[in-house]
Protein backbone atom coordinates (compact mmCIF):
# COMPACT_ATOMS: atom_id res chain seq x y z
CA UNK A 1 0.00 0.00 0.00
CA UNK A 2 1.75 3.16 -0.57
CA UNK A 3 1.96 5.75 1.73
CA UNK A 4 -0.42 8.64 0.98
CA UNK A 5 -3.33 5.79 1.07
CA UNK A 6 -1.95 4.72 4.33
CA UNK A 7 -2.08 8.26 5.65
CA UNK A 8 -5.44 8.84 4.40
CA UNK A 9 -6.96 5.18 5.93
CA UNK A 10 -5.77 6.70 9.46
CA UNK A 11 -7.04 10.20 9.33
CA UNK A 12 -10.59 8.72 8.34
CA UNK A 13 -10.16 6.54 11.52
CA UNK A 14 -8.85 8.97 13.92
CA UNK A 15 -11.42 11.35 11.79
CA UNK A 16 -14.13 8.57 12.98
CA UNK A 17 -13.15 8.60 16.45
CA UNK A 18 -12.82 11.96 16.58
CA UNK A 19 -16.34 12.58 15.53
CA UNK A 20 -17.72 9.33 18.14
CA UNK A 21 -16.10 11.22 21.06
CA UNK A 22 -17.24 14.80 20.18
CA UNK A 23 -20.97 13.79 19.58
CA UNK A 24 -20.59 11.94 23.14
CA UNK A 25 -19.23 15.12 25.05
CA UNK A 26 -22.01 17.38 23.11
CA UNK A 27 -24.53 14.59 24.41
CA UNK A 28 -23.02 13.85 27.80
CA UNK A 29 -23.89 10.36 26.38
CA UNK A 30 -22.47 7.08 25.25
CA UNK A 31 -24.10 6.47 21.75
CA UNK A 32 -24.52 2.76 21.13
CA UNK A 33 -23.05 1.35 18.12
CA UNK A 34 -26.65 0.97 16.92
CA UNK A 35 -27.09 5.18 17.29
CA UNK A 36 -23.80 5.38 15.40
CA UNK A 37 -24.62 3.40 12.53
CA UNK A 38 -28.25 4.95 12.30
CA UNK A 39 -26.22 8.42 12.29
CA UNK A 40 -23.65 7.34 10.02
CA UNK A 41 -26.40 6.06 7.42
CA UNK A 42 -28.22 9.00 7.79
CA UNK A 43 -25.72 11.37 6.71
CA UNK A 44 -24.48 9.19 3.82
CA UNK A 45 -27.59 8.83 2.32
CA UNK A 46 -28.12 12.67 1.93
CA UNK A 47 -24.44 13.31 0.94
CA UNK A 48 -24.48 10.25 -1.70
CA UNK A 49 -28.69 10.21 -2.26
CA UNK A 50 -28.73 6.72 -1.51
CA UNK A 51 -31.63 4.29 -2.74
CA UNK A 52 -33.02 2.26 -0.27
CA UNK A 53 -31.23 -0.99 -1.21
CA UNK A 54 -27.95 0.53 -0.41
CA UNK A 55 -29.68 2.18 2.39
CA UNK A 56 -30.09 -1.20 4.30
CA UNK A 57 -26.61 -2.61 2.80
CA UNK A 58 -24.94 0.83 4.27
CA UNK A 59 -26.71 0.81 7.95
CA UNK A 60 -25.49 -3.01 8.27
CA UNK A 61 -21.70 -2.13 7.37
CA UNK A 62 -21.87 0.61 9.83
CA UNK A 63 -23.10 -1.00 12.18
CA UNK A 64 -20.48 -3.72 12.05
CA UNK A 65 -18.20 -0.72 11.58
CA UNK A 66 -19.44 0.60 14.92
CA UNK A 67 -19.42 -2.59 16.94
CA UNK A 68 -15.90 -2.83 15.61
CA UNK A 69 -14.33 -0.17 16.55
CA UNK A 70 -15.87 0.01 20.13
CA UNK A 71 -14.36 -3.39 20.46
CA UNK A 72 -10.86 -1.75 19.38
CA UNK A 73 -11.13 0.96 21.56
CA UNK A 74 -11.91 -1.34 24.63
CA UNK A 75 -9.27 -3.78 23.97
CA UNK A 76 -6.76 -1.75 23.52
CA UNK A 77 -6.83 1.32 25.73
CA UNK A 78 -3.56 3.17 26.41
CA UNK A 79 -1.35 0.95 23.43
CA UNK A 80 -1.72 3.89 20.31
CA UNK A 81 0.24 1.73 18.10
CA UNK A 82 -1.76 -1.37 18.35
CA UNK A 83 -5.37 0.46 17.97
CA UNK A 84 -3.60 2.31 14.71
CA UNK A 85 -2.61 -0.81 13.46
CA UNK A 86 -5.85 -2.26 13.97
CA UNK A 87 -8.23 0.92 13.19
CA UNK A 88 -6.45 1.19 9.67
CA UNK A 89 -7.33 -2.06 9.08
CA UNK A 90 -10.85 -2.02 9.86
CA UNK A 91 -11.33 1.41 7.91
CA UNK A 92 -10.01 -0.36 4.92
CA UNK A 93 -11.87 -3.22 5.26
CA UNK A 94 -15.10 -0.90 5.52
CA UNK A 95 -14.10 0.99 2.62
CA UNK A 96 -13.81 -1.77 0.26
CA UNK A 97 -17.28 -3.40 1.42
CA UNK A 98 -18.71 0.12 0.68
CA UNK A 99 -17.01 0.36 -1.86
CA UNK A 100 -19.27 -2.38 -3.44
CA UNK A 101 -22.23 -1.00 -2.31
CA UNK A 102 -21.58 2.52 -3.79
CA UNK A 103 -22.01 3.81 -7.73
CA UNK A 104 -18.66 5.00 -9.28
CA UNK A 105 -20.02 8.69 -8.66
CA UNK A 106 -21.23 7.94 -4.85
CA UNK A 107 -17.40 6.42 -3.99
CA UNK A 108 -16.19 9.49 -5.60
CA UNK A 109 -17.99 11.91 -3.59
CA UNK A 110 -17.89 9.92 -0.56
CA UNK A 111 -13.83 10.13 -0.69
CA UNK A 112 -13.98 13.79 -1.65
CA UNK A 113 -16.69 14.64 1.48
CA UNK A 114 -14.28 12.70 3.52
CA UNK A 115 -11.28 15.00 2.29
CA UNK A 116 -13.32 18.14 2.88
CA UNK A 117 -14.13 16.98 6.11
CA UNK A 118 -10.34 16.59 7.21
CA UNK A 119 -8.79 19.46 5.78
CA UNK A 120 -11.47 21.54 7.82
CA UNK A 121 -10.61 19.41 11.03
CA UNK A 122 -7.22 20.32 10.30
CA UNK A 123 -7.82 24.10 10.04
CA UNK A 124 -9.11 24.48 13.32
Amino acid sequence: MNIKLSVFVILTALISMTLDAQAQQRSGQRFTPEQMAKQRTEMMQKQLNLNKEQVQKVEKLNLDFSQQMRKLRSENRGDRQAMRTQMTALVQKSDEELQKVFTADQWKKWQEYRRERFNRRRQN
